[in-house]
């Protein structure tokens, strides 16, 4: 049953104090009997109660507006957060992409592509799930970096880039493995300058190049202190001349001409060791030309010409110290090669007011290098110039030249193929020899494959931190050989005979280079 609600009321006629149930609506006085109205004496107490309950919704209905207030001001303040961090976000990403780290993560992205084409074309899986996981690592940096990978972990794509770069070790082992690879025994007296150097107590490594004019030996398993202790042996030995020491390289000559070069791969515990022949020199006769006489002819007459022209030559003189060679150098500045200079301890190359191109090398072993070429000509300067044409002695001397043999010999006498009769009306104009500027590219683009050639040997051998120095002439090379494939592309369309016998000569020069390189 339900309770019914009690009231307290006082008696309008003797005022005692009363309860009555609140829906009552007459009552009567238990002490004088009086009768009452029970809604009328409880009307103040139901204003109170109102009261209370207006009071009531009030303090809820403010403490409702208090939280919407703060819950309104707390998502104004987490928007606002928001906002700043998608601002710097932004900024992050707009600074990055014009930093030099991204350029560096798209480089390393490009080399790590090539490795993994190399990798997958030469079967060996281990070495390309290595580059993979290297590329996913740099575009995943490149992501984060740029914004479009958001991640609270600041640096990150600093971590993934560091990562990427340290798996090339890794990397580098698992690709440059082969089976055929194993060191194998070395038979020191089965090499024909075997005699040049002093005896190795090294039986385990690859004999790459083996001939009288060349030696390369890559040995195996050896320590830090067996490759000083074989230096210190090779000094002793005689190659003292012009040495030079930096780091793990080491080259020097001996009394005989001689180069010796070393290099030492702590991380493999590899040794190179590279031996040149002394090149051939003997009695010249400095060039009366246009080009000849815009320098002055060095001390020496001890030399052997690479090729020589009208405007152009390139020269190799000995029986000159490196206090000639300054003195040269000055000799030539003064003779007004001092426009757009490049000096070194060894080399010096400038212009003069014509045009005209000089480079001058102190190769070592009292020997230097001097090379003047011609102002370029314009296209239209070029079309109305009459090529020069050769008879077939001069190809043929001129090719004896190339092939490595030179046509000075140090009997100071001369060899030249016999002349043969030819009428010029019955060959072609661009037939009639190999054209000057034909050949000086071609010279060229073989000097330039020689330098990389020599530069693959040492990138293929060196630990992680050398790659990543090396990187940026690696890339270097890679531009340069596109160019000099739209170079070399261009002189296919118009090679006469003779042009593309030397042509092919010059190709397969460069392959043999190349696979000694790679090998």
């Amino acid at each position: 049953m339900e309770d019914k609600k009690i009231i307290s009321i006082k008696c309008e006629n003797c005022g005692a104090p009363l309860e009555t149930e609140a829906d009552k609506l007459i009552g009567y006085c238990r002490f004088c009997g009086a009768k009452y109205d029970v809604s009328n004496l409880s009307k103040d107490d139901k204003d109170v109660e109102l009261a209370k309950i207006k009071n009531q919704a009030y303090i809820e209905t403010e403490k409702i507006k208090q939280q919407y207030a703060l819950e309104k001001n707390k998502q104004e303040m987490e928007r606002q957060e928001k906002q700043q961090i998608a601002d710097e976000s932004k900024e992050k990403s707009r600074l990055f992409k014009k930093s030099k780290l991204r350029i560096l993560i798209i480089i390393f992205l490009v080399f790590f592509v090539l490795c993994a084409v190399v990798a997958f074309n030469d079967e060996k899986t281990p070495a390309a799930i290595i580059a993979i996981v290297q590329i996913v690592l740099a575009v995943f940096a490149l992501l984060v970096g740029s914004g479009v990978i958001k991640l609270k972990i600041p640096g990150l794509h600093i971590i993934a880039t560091i990562l990427s770069v340290i798996l090339i070790v890794p990397f580098m082992k698992a690709n440059s493995y082969r089976p055929e690879d194993k060191p194998a025994a070395i038979q020191w007296e089965e090499m024909v300058l075997a005699d040049v150097l002093p005896a190795s107590p090294f039986n385990k490594g690859h004999i790459i190049t083996n001939t009288s004019d060349s030696l390369y030996v890559r040995i195996s398993e050896i320590s830090e202190k067996q490759y000083n202790d074989y230096k210190n042996r090779c000094i002793e030995k005689g190659f003292d001349v012009d040495r030079d020491e930096s780091g793990s390289n080491f080259t020097a000559y001996n009394e005989d001409g001689y180069k010796l070069d070393m290099y030492y791969f702590g991380y493999s515990k590899e040794l190179t060791i590279d031996i040149e022949a002394p090149m051939e020199l003997g009695e010249i006769e400095w060039p009366d030309s246009k080009a000849g006489k815009m320098i002055p002819a060095p001390k020496s007459n001890l030399g052997k010409f690479s090729y020589e022209y009208a405007d152009h030559f390139f020269v190799y003189i000995g029986n000159t110290k490196i206090e000639d060679y300054n003195a040269y150098v000055k000799d030539c500045a003064a003779k007004g090669f001092d426009v757009d200079y490049q000096k070194g301890g060894d080399y010096y190359y400038a212009d003069n007011d014509k045009g005209y191109r000089l480079s001058l090398n102190y190769l070592g072993n009292n020997v230097m290098s001097i090379s003047i070429s011609a102002a370029e000509k314009s296209e239209d300067e070029a079309d109305t110039v009459e090529k020069p044409q050769l008879t077939a002695a001069e190809t043929a001397a001129e090719s004896s030249v190339t092939d490595g043999s030179s046509v000075y010999e140090t009997d100071n006498t001369q060899t030249s193929a016999p002349e043969t009769t030819v009428s010029q009306a019955d060959i072609p104009i661009a037939a009639a020899g190999i054209r000057p500027e034909f050949k000086e590219a071609m010279d060229a683009y073989e000097a330039f494959y020689n330098e990389y050639a020599a530069f693959m040997k040492k990138y293929q051998n060196a630990d992680a931190m050398e790659i990543i120095s090396l990187l940026g002439q690696y890339y270097d090379f890679i531009d340069k050989m596109d160019e000099w494939s739209e170079k070399i592309n261009k002189l296919e369309d118009d090679m006469n005979a003779e042009e593309l016998a030397y042509y092919a000569e010059v190709t397969i020069r460069i392959e043999n280079k190349l696979l000694e390189a790679a090998f």
